[in-house]
């Protein structure tokens, strides 16, 4: 018989570990684990227990990242030895996690249902790679299906990290203002698992991104309905499964330059996700900048695309640069240093500019608005329930109206029963009467004029059993006393909750959202898309509720002559003040797109202000019964390149990257011709 050639020698370690390294991996992060432990034994509240869970862990698995870049062992000594003291780290945050639960008097909220799925992907993740890596330390071959697990495990861990880290930029659990600065780095290891991955891979990849990053920014929606989170994860899921196929196509279409193009690509899918009747504008990176006012300002140049690229770029050049490990980053930086250096100066100019380009507007003419907050749900039907609204609007109002103020605004819906129809339709006599009636007895005493959200119901005629049909539309109305002044009938709705346009082509489902307690409105005509109201010689749109996360929607009534935006809306269905901020967020960006101030009611919160270049003015306490007063400027004189131009930065990022793989397209073609060419030729002189 004849002897084994195989020779089982243990592959030697690459390079070993510099000792910083050692010892932040021996030392540092067990020992930042243990003092984070420590804390929910003292102080057991829950963001406490959820900022334990997340930081304790994410120490532990710096770890596995450090082996993952470095693609690298440590010696069998100090890998039982480091695998021994995350054990032990391992073990302390199961035990203090089990104290806070059974012992502090924890409220068990979806806050903590998150924080406790999110550790526990980061545990079994973070032991898994040590585990691992000791296979590959023992073994003399690295075994395909082990590199295949490890690979694996490592992306699921990159991309918890970066789902976390992306919900914390934002207004969220941890903390409902947002931490803006982490969203110039939370993408990092998103991109570092798009680099990495093959191919076929990339889809898998972006639907576990878009649902675990989308369900800690939005989890509030399961408050709302069930099937609000499960659509809108699957909605994410289905366009970051698209959108992180593109981003890792560019890159290998384009190796030098792909992290540039990734950037592009990325705000292509946030401004074609906005469009369309399933549009939905939460979660786009530009939005967590609302805090930062110099960065901010770029938004009237290029919208909030042009924003999200500034935030996106350092994460994407940052990755770019550690994709290939640790070894070859002055490689790296010296490839792509140009591109860096490029954006480093631009990113200073915008930020010179976005400190220049404010202005003070106190010499303008003022507007002196009552914004009123009752505290209220509009979903929440029943003549008794409007007749108690009413009540509440009108004693805050009649506090307000002290402070004379040149209108009062009323939020979204808040006289539930159609004025216009029920003043002309005497079909149920009793909403007229309890409803109605008092509403407009109470406006004949009013000097100023009232704006207010309400059904605007339409008689279109009978049906074919002689019943009566009337349409409902989502609707501001201005009166001054009794009469009506002008009518906005809302243009953008809500999709599945207030707008269902497939009723013919899937009868079924909107059948079951009619039965889940859904009213559809109908959508505004052509003439309401550029309504302007005007009282004492000031002219205003009013965006309703969702309508304010489009920034195309402002920017049109800015064109017809829009002096002030006054938003109207109800977040009260979200039940949580996370959506409340998260709105706020989004809806700031409208003033400083298009230079004009905004005032905002709301039922529930957040009643606020901003002035042209995106300053809080004010804010009402959400979720309380209260009203503010407040001054905006009047801008008339202003227009930026976003009125002018619009949306361009988003559709000039969406043409790109049309031209990208038509390119890359032609690239790969001509390539794989070559190729086969030259091996033929070769073939052919053998």
């Amino acid at each position: 018989m004849k002897k084994s050639n195989r020779q089982h020698i243990q592959e030697p370690p690459d390079a070993s570990f510099p000792l910083a390294v050692r010892l932040f991996c021996l030392a540092g992060i067990p020992a930042v684990s243990v003092a984070a432990g420590l804390l929910p034994l003292f102080m057991g509240i829950n963001i406490l227990f959820s900022v334990f869970m997340l930081f304790a862990f994410t120490g532990v698995s710096a770890a596995g990242l450090v082996f993952t870049l470095k693609r690298i062992s440590l010696s069998l000594k100090d890998t039982r030895t480091l695998a021994g003291l995350i054990t032990a780290s391992i073990t302390t945050g199961l035990v203090g996690c089990l104290f806070t639960l059974l012992v502090i008097d924890v409220e068990f909220s979806t806050r903590m249902i998150v924080s406790v799925l999110y550790a526990a992907v980061f545990f079994i993740s973070g032991t898994a790679l040590i585990v691992l890596f000791r296979c590959r330390e023992t073994r003399p071959h690295i075994s395909p299906v082990y590199r295949f697990i490890v690979r694996t495990i490592e992306a699921i861990f990159l991309l918890s990290l970066g789902s976390f880290f992306y919900a914390l930029s934002f207004p969220g659990f941890a903390n409902e203002w947002g931490m803006f600065p982490f969203a110039f780095i939370a993408l990092v290891p998103v991109f570092l698992v798009i680099n990495r991955v093959k191919l076929r891979f990339a889809p898998l990849a972006g639907i576990f991104f878009g649902i675990l990053a989308h369900f800690l920014l939005n989890y509030w929606l399961a408050t709302f309905h069930p099937l609000a989170i499960i659509v809108a994860l699957a909605y994410r899921a289905v366009f970051f499964a698209i959108a992180f196929t593109a981003l890792k196509a560019v890159v290998l279409f384009f190796p030098r330059w792909g992290f540039i193009f990734q950037c592009v690509v990325w705000v292509a899918y946030e401004y074609l996700t906005s469009l369309g009747f399933s549009g939905y504008p939460y979660g786009f990176m530009g939005y967590t900048q609302y805090l930062f006012s110099p960065l901010m300002q770029s938004a009237s140049l290029g919208g909030v695309w042009l924003v999200s690229f500034l935030v996106i770029f350092p994460a994407a050049f940052a990755a770019a640069v550690l994709t290939k490990g640790l070894k070859q980053i002055k490689q790296r930086l010296k490839t792509i240093k140009t591109g860096g250096v490029v954006f480093a100066g631009i990113f200073c100019f915008l930020l010179v500019f976005g400190f220049v380009i404010q202005k003070d507007y106190s010499s303008n003419p003022e507007w002196k608005a009552a914004l009123i907050q009752p505290n209220i749900d509009p979903w929440k039907g029943g003549n008794a329930v409007y007749e108690s609204s009413l009540k509440t609007l009108i004693a805050l109002s009649e506090e307000a109206i002290k402070q004379e103020p040149d209108i009062v605004v009323w939020p979204e819906t808040a006289v539930v029963p159609s004025v216009r129809f029920h003043s002309q339709y005497r079909f149920d006599q009793f909403r007229y009467n309890r409803v109605v009636k008092p509403f407009l007895e109470f406006l004949d005493t009013q000097k100023i004029p009232y704006l207010t959200g309400n059904v605007d119901g339409e008689l279109i005629g009978r049906d074919a059993r002689g019943n009566y049909e009337r349409k409902d539309y989502n609707a501001a109305i201005l009166f001054e006393g009794r009469e009506i002044k002008g009518v906005y009938r809302k243009t953008h709705l809500v999709p599945y909750t207030e707008h269902f346009p497939f009723k013919d082509l899937f009868p079924e489902i909107y059948q079951w959202l009619l039965n889940a307690d859904t009213h559809f409105w109908e959508e505004g005509g052509e003439m309401d898309k550029s309504h302007v109201f005007e009282s004492n010689g000031v002219r205003y749109s009013t965006p309703v509720c969702f309508e304010d996360c489009f920034g195309y929607i402002t920017r049109r009534f800015v064109e017809n002559g829009a002096e002030v935006i006054v938003n109207i809306t109800n977040d009260a269905w979200s039940k949580s003040r996370v959506q409340l901020m998260q709105h706020i967020c989004i809806a700031v960006f409208r003033s400083v797109e298009t230079r004009r101030a905004t005032i905002r009611s709301s039922a529930n919160g957040i009643t606020t202000a901003f002035d042209p270049n995106g300053k809080i003015l004010a804010m009402a306490e959400p979720m309380t019964e209260s009203s503010i007063v407040v001054k905006v400027p009047i801008v008339n004189d202003e227009t930026t390149l976003y009125t002018l131009w619009g949306d361009w930065f988003g559709l000039f990022a969406s043409i790109i990257t049309g031209i990208l793989f038509l390119a890359g397209g032609i690239l790969l073609l001509k390539n794989r011709l070559f190729v086969k060419k030259a091996v033929y030729s070769g073939n052919e002189e053998a």
